[in-house]
């Protein structure tokens, strides 16, 4: 897992306590789950609490590091999808 902080990878387990070794940034913290969607800034678990800011540690037991890819089905960012509605090349003619 990288820290948001400063990118420094990390391989062992991080817990509610875990800090990054380079940066002291703490590591349990909703922008390094799986479960955070970035777009809305919203955890996608119906069954956890809000946690107020995503960037600061929490003690989810839900928890999963994030390995720098979007989570299973999303896919590309809605940015990239609400572009995709304009574009010339996929206009059909009446």
């Amino acid at each position: 897992m990288k820290c948001t902080g400063c990118g420094h990878e990390h391989d062992e387990k991080v817990g509610f306590g875990s800090v990054c070794d380079r940066c002291l940034a703490w590591l349990h913290v909703c922008v390094n789950c799986a479960l955070h969607d970035r777009d809305s800034r919203r955890c996608r678990s119906h069954t956890t609490d809000y946690s107020g800011d995503p960037g600061d540690r929490n003690f989810c037991e839900e928890f999963m590091p994030w390995n720098g890819r979007h989570a299973p089905g999303t896919g590309e960012s809605a940015g990239a999808r609400f572009e995709g509605l304009f574009r010339d090349g996929d206009r059909v003619d009446p």
